[in-house]
């Protein structure tokens, strides 16, 4: 046999190591877990919005003894005037609460 006939069961090898799947991973741990979440919850700016504000001596910070709780039930929201969001000439589209955790806007 000449050598160029061993080519495509030598290429099939080579494409099903290459293809081969490795050994599934580990579930993460549940620290690590947290660990991530935390990370994510940081590095999108969650607290942003869904976490009430303190004043500080810096101005507002975020209170992450209620971290991500929203809006609390305790402080009424302020109804929207009539008139204001969505309509001509202002065309507002949002308002929020001092708080940021409260929005109304064209979808309720």
């Amino acid at each position: 046999m000449r050598w160029n006939q061993h080519l495509p069961v030598a290429a099939c090898a080579l494409l099903a190591a290459t293809f081969t799947q490795a050994p599934p991973a580990r579930a993460a741990e549940p620290a690590q877990q947290v660990a991530r979440g935390k990370y994510l919850v940081e590095l999108g700016g969650c607290h942003d919005c869904h976490t009430p504000k303190k004043m500080t001596a810096t101005g507002p910070a975020p209170d992450l003894s209620l971290a991500l709780s929203g809006q609390r039930a305790s402080l009424p929201v302020a109804p929207v005037p009539a008139g204001v969001l969505g309509s001509a000439p202002t065309q507002w589209i949002a308002m929020t609460n001092a708080d940021q955790t409260a929005w109304a806007g064209p979808w309720g």
